[in-house]
Parts: structure tokens; sequence; C-alpha cells
């Protein structure tokens, strides 16, 4: 991971689902956010905002494995398998789709590509794979129950366990 950019995404659904590591007034405040929007909401307002690793959680050239569940109401975001921020919030959330991608923001410019390396991506709706801080696995992701997207996890940059129908669907950086 480079401090270099304002915005580094690690996975965009367009606007509806954003995780993004972002500086914002210096590296002191560089960190992890996940946002996301009601899909059943309107007004294109987010119903959870601003769940981040805390300010100054992040340094360049470093691993980092972060993980954003969800157990009914409850939003988490872990950085290396400590609970950084928890929010409650109610809504739809959004699966994967033709917008998704990773390693940069979807739909359109600027992509804000990510400044790092991306490992072991797994998106899963339904299941809250964490609800307290873990150990970090050591071993490549495996297909749990509802995962919709398990990719980045072999030699292949294209490679993936799971994946939709078409390989085209997602954009991966």
């Amino acid at each position: 991971l480079s401090l270099s950019n304002s915005w580094d995404y690690i996975f965009s659904a367009g606007w509806p689902v954003q995780l993004a590591h972002t500086i914002q007034g210096g590296t002191s405040t560089s960190r992890f956010s996940f946002y996301m929007k009601d899909t059943a909401g309107s007004g294109g307002s987010y119903f959870v905002t601003d769940l981040n690793t805390g300010n100054g959680s992040v340094s360049a050239g470093q691993w980092y494995h972060v993980a954003v569940t969800r157990s009914g109401n409850t939003f988490r975001i872990f950085l290396n398998g400590t609970l950084k921020s928890t929010t409650t919030q109610s809504g739809s959330a959004p699966a994967p789709n033709a917008n998704s991608a990773i390693g940069r923001f979807t739909p359109s410019a600027p992509y804000y590509y990510a400044d790092g390396k991306i490992s072991n991506f797994r998106y899963v709706k339904g299941t809250a794979v964490y609800t307290s801080s873990f150990k970090v696995p050591t071993e490549p992701l495996t297909n749990i129950t509802n995962t919709k997207l398990l990719c980045c996890n072999n030699a292949s940059v294209t490679g993936s366990t799971v994946a939709p129908s078409s390989a085209n669907t997602y954009s991966i950086n």
C-alpha cells in the first residue's frame, strides 16, 4: 500500500458500496473506510457513513487484512483481526453487480486505482463471517455459505474460486 493517493479503492459497486483506503489532510488521517447505500432507500443517502479503521491506522509498505461485516443491523470493520468501529443501521445491502470492480472505483472516471496489491478478496452476503476480533487467516480464504465472490486467491490476476457466470462482469485491476 502506498500513501501517495487520496483514495485507493479496494472494492466498489459504483456508489452503493465502497471500501477504500483514504487520506484526507495528511498521512496521519490514513485509514480504510467503508460506505454502503441503502438499495431500498430514496434520495441516494448512505445508511452507513464513515465506518473506518481510525485515523493513522495505515502505513505505507505494509500488508493489511481488512474485513467489513454485517450481523442484523450491526456493521463492523476490522483491521488485522481487531474490531475498529461499529455502527447500527437498517436497510438493504446490494450484492456485487455489473458496476463492481476490485482495485478501482466504478462506474466512471476518475477510477482511483488502488496503489497496492489485493489478495484473497471475498464478498459474502447473508453471513457475518466475523462478529468480534479474530485471528487473521494465514491460508487462502475459502468458499463459505453465501459467498458471492471469492477471487485474487491464486497466481492468476483473474483467478477465482467463486465468480459470476460472466467473467467480464467484474473488473479486476
